[in-house]
């Protein structure tokens, strides 16, 4: 049996990946369409990554049909103490709640759960009646009399926020084509 929240790591980038239950039941790759050598690769690709000094170690899991077919940990806790990766090992994460929004979306779209032009707002209230800024010239800060800077300008969305339009741009600002007033209106 495996724990719950188990840690994988790929290519430096640890991940958490909570399970659902409170364990799954082991089971061999092939029984669930997985290949045994297939699942040797990670070892493999990992083990790459120690050895560039990439990562010190990591944790990876496998799971297809509510069974576990891959667990293992990988590399040193502890570079210094020369400790192994335990596999119940903890990882600190940053700056990784993108992706594992993303994956939680992608569940739910496979569960019926959530449609990809679903407003926003149906899930998260606060987001009905949305208002973005307006780009505008702003005075240096801070204000050489003292006086606060005015506020940003807003105007209400023309479009509501869906998960398309709020995770289409690299730069994480792809409302500024889906809200925005065409053309930018510019105030002095």
């Amino acid at each position: 049996m495996i724990p719950a929240c188990c840690t994988r790591a790929f290519a430096g980038l640890p991940l958490i990946c909570c399970l659902t239950a409170a364990s799954l039941p082991v089971s061999k790759p092939e029984d669930v369409g997985i290949s045994s050598e297939r699942l040797q690769r990670i070892h493999e690709m990992v083990m790459r990554h120690v050895a560039a000094h990439d990562i010190s170690g990591a944790v990876s899991i496998v799971a297809r049909k509510g069974r576990v077919v891959h667990y293992e940990a990988h590399g040193l806790m502890d570079i210094d103490s020369n400790k192994p990766m335990a596999k119940d090992a903890l990882f600190r994460l940053a700056s990784s709640s993108k992706p594992v929004t993303a994956a939680a979306i992608l569940i739910l779209l496979e569960e019926g759960k959530l449609k990809l032009t679903d407003p926003v707002s149906k899930f998260i209230p606060e987001f009905r009646d949305s208002k973005v800024a307006i780009e505008f010239k702003r005075p240096a800060l801070p204000m050489a009399d003292g006086t606060r800077a005015p506020p940003v300008p807003t105007t209400p969305c023309r479009q509501a926020a869906t998960s398309p339009s709020s995770t289409s741009s690299p730069t994480g600002r792809a409302w500024q084509a889906a809200a925005l007033p065409t053309p930018i209106t510019r105030k002095s």
